[in-house]
């Protein structure tokens, strides 16, 4: 009897703990969703709304000057919010800045349940150490909605629900095009066992899906919309945290040969690890192993990693995709040397990318007083002062620039922030090296461990 009241307090305990977390988290959140956002992204997603949904002409919105580089939901995921605040607040710049972002909280929040009702507690804990999703929450993007349906996706996996499987992977990837390969582990794991009835249910969810929402917009100009969701992706320049912009910052920004070689020839060791990342699953098909879920995460882990790691575009929000399948690999884990590491790791490279390049790279130039700041989305400087409150001016209390004002004034602060700008160069490659080693050693784990180490082997 009293190991059972032992028991029991035990565990309301851990729960009040979580609870308690959990609505410390979202303090932070709501804090987050109030200051404001990435007005130099989102200037363009309002233009969306401006002069095509607002006009009727959704439909054209590919064949515009403006940049569209996403997917159709995407641009569904913005305009419908706006639409809801401009008709409930009119212009108010704090109501559009919330409802807009309602959506990345519930998604932030649902992810964090499912982790924590079908892999574990330890599973929602690192969803809440996963620092680049609340970075998303401040800046807006939509890839916390897009990680939400990967996670929806992988536990529809679990149940053996194919087609729902289906339809949350077609709506990740019209969220994010490159997340499509996602789907082939679940096409190769039902082809090679012959699983037809299986693989035709989850082929009907990605068709219809990715169907209905694309098919009106490819009628309209299939041309332009090629060019805006796969051409101009691949006329981008490497930048922010990837491994192939390290000759960007070494030449500081200089466009050269060098340089512009880079920006093309990093699609053959992208394609190679996609490739034979693949053919190892399909030769894993070959042998025997014991948990046929165990291995579709893995491959999912290994697939997804190498469009965040190897690719020429390392923008913070893309380290969120890797978040549901690498949290739910990690709660499959026995080897608790294994998992360990694979938590350390990934503690560390979402701390590196959500604290140490924001500061880096934006925060000691605004401290410093710079004149202008590089924005490597449109590879161009813009006035330092301006962007930040730009970002920050719904923000009631004013509090982030007036905070960066105050550390300016601050003489031994703003010459220190100035001498970590003036040489953030080479600081960036040093940081991009050390998060790479980081990353890859991840990678190392995922593809070493043995699938017959699984739990229910």
């Amino acid at each position: 009897m009293h190991s059972i009241k032992s028991t029991l307090v035990k565990t309301r305990n851990v729960l009040s703990r979580e609870y308690i977390y959990l609505v410390v988290v979202n303090i932070i959140n709501v804090y987050l969703m109030i200051i404001g956002w990435n007005y130099y992204d989102v200037n363009y997603f309002i233009a969306w709304y401006n002069e095509y949904f607002k006009t009727g002409r959704i439909l054209e919105i590919y064949t515009s000057e403006l940049k569209v580089a996403y997917p159709p939901l995407a641009i569904f995921h913005f305009v419908l919010t706006h639409a809801v605040a401009t008709w409930l607040f009119g212009e108010n710049l704090l109501a559009q800045v919330v409802i807009n972002k309602i959506p990345l909280l519930i998604a932030f929040n649902t992810i964090y349940f499912i982790l924590r009702r079908h892999y574990g507690r330890i599973a929602g804990y690192l969803w809440l150490a996963t620092f680049s999703a609340y970075s998303l929450i401040l800046s807006y993007q939509f890839d916390l909605t897009a990680s939400l349906f990967i996670l929806l996706a992988i536990t529809s996996l679990k149940y053996k629900k194919y087609t729902a499987t289906g339809v949350y992977l077609a709506l990740a990837s019209l969220l994010k095009q490159t997340l499509g390969v996602l789907a082939l582990p679940v096409v190769l794991y039902l082809y090679k066992k012959r699983a037809i009835r299986e693989l035709k249910q989850f082929l009907l969810g990605v068709v219809l899906t990715v169907g209905v929402f694309i098919a009106p917009f490819f009628i309209t100009s299939p041309t332009a919309f090629l060019d805006k969701i796969l051409f101009f992706h691949a006329r981008r320049l490497p930048q922010y945290m990837s491994i192939w912009a390290i000759p960007l910052y070494y030449y500081k920004y200089e466009l050269n040969i060098i340089v512009e070689l880079v920006s093309t020839v990093w699609i053959i060791p992208f394609l190679a690890y996609l490739v034979l990342t693949v053919f190892n699953m399909w030769w894993k098909l070959e042998t025997n192993y014991n948990d046929e879920y165990f291995i579709i995460v893995k491959y999912m882990v290994l697939l997804v990693a190498g469009l965040v790691f190897l690719n020429k575009i390392g923008n913070i929000n893309y380290l969120v995709w890797t978040a549901p399948p690498l949290i739910v690999f990690t709660s499959l884990l026995r080897d608790q040397k294994v998992k360990k590491s694979i938590v350390n790791l990934y503690v560390f490279i979402n701390s590196i990318i959500s604290f140490v390049f924001g500061f880096i790279m934006f925060a000691t130039p605004l401290i410093a007083g710079s004149d202008y700041i590089f924005v490597a989305e449109d590879w161009k400087w813009v006035p330092a002062d301006k962007f930040i409150y730009d970002c920050f001016s719904s923000d009631p209390s004013n509090f982030v620039y007036g905070f960066i004002i105050f550390l300016r004034s601050i003489p031994a602060v703003r010459e220190a922030a100035y001498s970590i700008s003036i040489t953030h160069h080479y600081t960036m490659v040093f940081t991009i090296l050390i998060y790479s080693i980081a990353a890859f050693y991840i990678v190392y784990l995922v593809y070493k461990y043995n699938d017959n180490q699984s739990p229910r082997a």
